[in-house]
């Protein structure tokens, strides 16, 4: 059974629903702000599958966080986190490739050029 979000703060709906319109948002904008906030963190920081994080953020089927978070993103779950992979393994290699290099940083390459005059 879900739980009325107004009554667990101790606000009726009306006084929930007040608080929400000065900022420009409704109560089940910032639920799917929420939900897109927690799945996102959920493909990058775990392994979980996308019907396990369907079922924690309040969703009954894989499909239905599959439409939402597509239409969030830009991208499926799958794609996300596939993405993200990518991304981790650009920068290791990067990070890699870094420290065995003994060069200076671009910014500072020209600095020893530079003679200090007394």
């Amino acid at each position: 059974m879900r739980e009325n979000p107004a009554f667990l703060i101790r606000w009726g709906p009306r006084t929930l629903q007040r608080r929400l319109n000065p900022h420009g948002i409704g109560f089940w904008a910032l639920v799917e702000q929420s939900r897109f906030k927690i799945s996102s963190a959920f493909l990058r920081e775990t392994d979980l599958k996308t019907q396990e994080i369907a079922a924690s953020i309040g969703y009954s089927t894989p499909a239905w966080i599959a439409r939402a978070f597509t239409k969030w993103a830009g991208y499926s779950p799958n794609a996300y986190r596939s993405a993200l992979s990518d991304v981790h393994r650009r920068a290791a290699e990067w990070r890699e490739k870094g420290r065995s290099e003994t060069r200076q940083p671009v910014a500072f390459a020209s600095c020893s050029d530079v003679t200090e005059e007394t």
